[in-house]
């Protein structure tokens, strides 16, 4: 509207100007011409305004259109890091044995002469350098021992466990056969399956020898 506006005047000017030129005063055609000259300068500068506004709106449209389209890649990778998160919480990590319980958890493995032995449980953590077997150990007899393991095996591969514990006569104690996870990984056991143990049973006051039992064999579930 306005540069419509402006374009009537410059006309009206101009016209009124070429009519007039030889009757009109010096004074006032020179302020007509300066007038028509300010329109017509007005005039370029809405226009030169009116380009930098469409390059400014096409800019805005761009950067809306990217901004678009990385909230909607930054969305796509959250749902991919929220799945890959849950489905490692569902998997152990690698090099970790990943065990179950024992067939025969929480059931009498050893009982001969007042001493039992009974087995409770398996442990595997991710965050912990050991894996244990959990045993508890009664001392049904009037004398204090101490038990040891020998000739440990898991999934008929020989196995240095750590295992010593003392039991004061007439009490339980509970303990655990403990193997370093760096050891059954470099072994390449990835699951328990089998395990196989002989325990030795000393007096821990004077340290005769009780009893080595027999070779136990323990199967574990996948």
């Amino acid at each position: 509207m306005k540069k419509t506006l402006v374009l009537a005047i410059c006309a009206v000017l101009t016209v009124s100007l070429a009519g007039c030129a030889g009757g009109v005063p010096q004074a006032m055609y020179d302020t007509l011409s300066a007038e028509l000259e300010t329109l017509q300068a007005g005039e370029q500068r809405v226009f030169e305004l009116e380009v930098q506004l469409a390059s400014l709106e096409a800019e805005l449209e761009s950067v809306l259109s990217e901004r678009d389209a990385l909230l909607d890649e930054n969305a796509q990778l959250q749902a991919e890091i929220t799945a890959l998160t849950e489905a490692q919480a569902q998997e152990p990590e690698e090099g970790i044995p990943a065990v179950g319980d024992s067939a025969g958890a929480s059931q009498v493995i050893y009982d001969q002469d007042g001493i039992v032995i009974v087995i409770t449980g398996v442990t595997a953590i991710a965050d912990s350098i050991f894996t244990e077997i959990l045993f508890s150990i009664q001392n049904n007899t009037e004398q204090n021992f101490t038990v040891q393991a020998r000739n440990v095996s898991i999934n008929d591969i020989m196995i240095d466990p750590i295992m010593s514990t003392d039991i004061v006569a007439g009490k339980t104690a509970n303990t655990e056969l403990t193997f370093l996870t760096a050891d059954l990984v470099e072994n390449g056991i990835s699951e328990l399956q089998t395990l196989e143990v002989s325990f030795h049973i000393f007096d821990s006051d004077t340290w005769e020898n009780i009893v080595d039992t027999e070779a136990i064999v323990l199967e574990f579930n996948a």
